[in-house]
């Protein structure tokens, strides 16, 4: 029979020291479409993942490419650059090919099954893993845990529970994990997770060495095992990217949670929001006794460790009170905060933990055309959403009002005579802008 090839490619894109590119594979069908490459697709820890369904019987071939710092195309083959080298043995164990390489190749055992292939982040060492599942790929799609408003008491074990997507209960061989860690994954552990045989898996966070005022990240990921193999495709801190086969880091924010005894205060709720002026959080207590004040801290993926941005005094309101910060100095990266409350006492507890996506800030007031025709105004103000804007005309006198939607709207400008006016929006951040109308 003749070899047709069956590779993986990478646009290199080179960056400082690193190169990354993008897979691919192509061959005999379905791992080509229309004679076109089948492209992998971005996975986590800057690994690469490429899912193939194989669903007629027959041996495969092909040959990993993989591309240098200079974009150079090296194939690369098995040990020897000779023969064929079949793979079906080797599910879920590394697989390191030698470049370059014309000749040998790796050929497949023939089952009808979902292969899911993984690569690492650097793109010339003409390594992968690959599993056979017998089912399609299942996904993580809702992650809940017992912990309450964000907060568990120290030393007090967490149980977390993954949701598969609708219909995924059939057993395909993969497996469920939980990586969690209390130092920002500087470091990290694994916890393999149970299948409940409905749609749904469980594990614990272990409660042993969960101390007061530690904050605990975690995410769910799934892997296969290999029965041939099994313990060398076991999952680790340390192979954990390139196992991972599906993930839910909670949109790359993680799941988190304050380790904590009961508080003093209890929160009715936390949130914030990037302004032009900073990020802005608000939250509201439902009950206060014997507080002091509150240290806002923030962290971040470049900087890890909790620093202390701001204080606001505690009303000490029984019934609960409404507070509001600016961290003026806040950077445009995504950012992660948390308040920690202190009593009269010196007692310390912590809120749950907030995150808020990075980006860059919106211009505080953006208005188009100018000058524009009634009726055809079109406004922004992002970030500033619920707050009142006010319309005057060049002497001071006020036409309207109306509310912002923090979205693209449309001026309520249609009985305007042509002039100039003023447009308002007040609040903590007040600004006004010029409006031409001709």
């Amino acid at each position: 029979m003749k070899m047709t090839k069956f590779y993986f490619f990478a646009l290199a894109l080179l960056a400082a020291a690193t190169v990354s590119g993008q897979y691919a594979t192509a061959g005999q069908s379905p791992f080509s479409a229309s004679g076109s490459d089948v492209l992998f697709t971005s996975s986590i820890g800057g690994t690469q993942r490429g899912v193939i369904t194989v669903t007629n019987s027959g041996q495969k071939t092909f040959r990993l490419v993989t591309r240098n710092a200079s974009g150079t195309r090296i194939e690369v083959g098995p040990s020897g650059c000779s023969g064929n080298l079949d793979i079906g043995t080797l599910d879920g164990s590394v697989i390191n090919g030698v470049q370059p390489c014309t000749t040998g190749s790796f050929r497949t055992n023939g089952s009808q099954r979902t292969y899911v292939f993984k690569t690492p982040q650097a793109n010339q060492s003409g390594q992968f893993i690959f599993w056979r599942l017998t089912d399609a790929v299942r996904e993580i799609n809702n992650v809940t845990s017992t912990v309450s408003d964000g907060v568990s008491p120290p030393n007090t074990s967490v149980s977390i529970t993954a949701t598969l997507g609708a219909g995924q209960t059939i057993k395909n061989r993969q497996n469920m994990y939980i990586r969690y860690s209390d130092d920002g994954f500087a470091s990290s552990f694994i916890v393999a997770m149970t299948d409940n045989d409905d749609g749904t898996f469980t594990g614990n966070i272990p409660g042993e060495g969960l101390t007061e005022g530690e904050t605990v990240s975690y995410y769910l990921l799934s892997s296969a095992t290999s029965n041939a193999n099994p313990i060398t495709s076991a999952v680790t801190a340390a192979n954990a990217d390139l196992r991972t086969i599906t993930f839910n880091n909670n949109g790359g924010a993680n799941y988190s949670f304050a380790v904590t005894s009961s508080a003093p205060v209890t929160y009715a709720s936390f949130n914030g929001k990037r302004t032009s002026g900073g990020v802005r959080l608000d939250w509201s207590t439902a009950s206060e006794v014997d507080a002091a004040f509150f240290a806002v801290e923030r962290s971040s993926t470049r900087e890890p460790a909790w620093e202390t941005v701001g204080r606001v005094t505690a009303l000490n309101e029984v019934d609960g009170a409404d507070y509001t910060f600016l961290d003026t100095d806040a950077p445009p990266e995504q950012l992660r905060y948390r308040l920690r409350q202190v009593d009269f006492d010196g007692a310390v507890h912590y809120s749950t933990i907030l995150t808020v996506r990075e980006g860059q800030i919106q211009p505080p007031l953006e208005i188009w055309p100018q000058p524009a025709t009634a009726g055809a105004v079109r406004i922004r103000a992002a970030g500033r959403e619920g707050e009142v804007g006010s319309l005057y005309s060049n002497t001071g006198q006020l036409i309207t009002t109306f509310r912002i939607s923090g979205r693209t709207q449309y001026l309520p400008t249609v009985s305007l005579a042509a002039g100039l006016y003023l447009l308002h929006i007040g609040g903590e951040q007040p600004v006004t802008r010029r409006l031409l109308i001709d």
